[in-house]
Formats: C-alpha cells, structure tokens, sequence
C-alpha cells in the first residue's frame, strides 16, 4: 500500500471545506437566533415591568394594560429559547 494513495485529492479537500463552511453558517445562524429570542423576550419583560412603574406613578396612563400581550410575547418567547437546540447538540 502506498503513503499517497490514502491522501486526499484535491477536489476531495474543496467538497470537505464546503461542507465545513455551510456548518458553520448555520451554527452562526443558529446562535444569532437564540441570542435574538433571549433578547428580544427580555425587552418584552423590561418594557412591561417598566410601564407598570409609569402606571403606579404617573397619572394617565391607563391604556397600559393594553400592553398586556407583551408578557404573553414574552413567556412564549422563553419557552421557544429554552426549547431550541444548541449548536453542540445537534451535531451529537
């Protein structure tokens, strides 16, 4: 058996580079997307608890349950993050 025959070719080496850089794209993918859902549903959070402080303190402002639907965004936006996999899971 010779040392060269179990080297890869050239075009052996671009197909395994390409696969390697479209997993890496989607595990970027993968990331900014549960960091977005985090976020996101954080700031749902934050501008709810925020508005009950104007509310409590400030008069008129009673259209602020209206807002009520941002909790709700919020908690299904938690369940979805908690729910996604993790890059390191998905390969396993």
């Amino acid at each position: 058996m010779n040392i060269d025959d179990a080297r890869p070719n050239g075009e052996q080496i671009l197909k395994s580079l390409k696969y390697f850089s479209l997993g890496v794209k989607i595990e970027v993918t993968l990331q900014e997307m549960n960091y977005l859902l985090f976020m996101c549903s954080n700031v749902e959070l934050l501008t709810f608890f925020f508005g009950f402080i104007f509310f409590a303190k400030v008069k008129g402002m009673n259209v602020f349950w209206m807002f009520l639907p941002h909790v709700v965004r919020a908690i299904i936006g938690f369940k979805l993050w908690k729910s996604l996999p993790l890059s390191h899971d998905v390969v396993q």
